[in-house]
């Protein structure tokens, strides 16, 4: 479509903070403060064609090559803990334009980096 150059915000950024890399205590504690933008690879079809249900992917890699918005964590019924993240394709990707994507992995970099 044509840029429009003269469109207002909808919103401002006040400031921003780091969060350590492979540190997912601090994930924690940023994300039940506010929003983080985190980046991953989401080149896996996997991630691609998600419709639902815990994303539990072991071999998607770790070149990040995408963003997500992390805005929540949980525990799913059977107790496995989990990321609630806001993808940028749309409503009718995921659940509702959502991910939930495990944590709490064996590995430092979290799944898909």
């Amino acid at each position: 479509g044509r840029c429009r150059s003269n469109a207002r915000p909808a919103a401002w950024i006040s400031g921003f903070q780091s969060v350590p890399s492979n540190n997912e205590r601090a994930l924690l504690e940023a994300v039940s403060r506010q929003p983080v933008s985190v980046s991953m690879d989401a080149s896996g079809d996997g991630f691609m064609h998600y419709s639902g249900g815990l994303y539990d992917e072991p071999n998607c890699g770790t070149s990040s090559n995408h963003a997500v918005t992390f805005v929540g964590y949980g525990t799913s019924q059977d107790g496995t803990k989990y990321w609630l993240a806001k993808n940028s394709w749309g409503e009718y990707w995921g659940e509702n334009g959502y991910i939930r994507i495990r944590r709490d992995v064996a590995w430092p970099q979290g799944m898909c980096g």
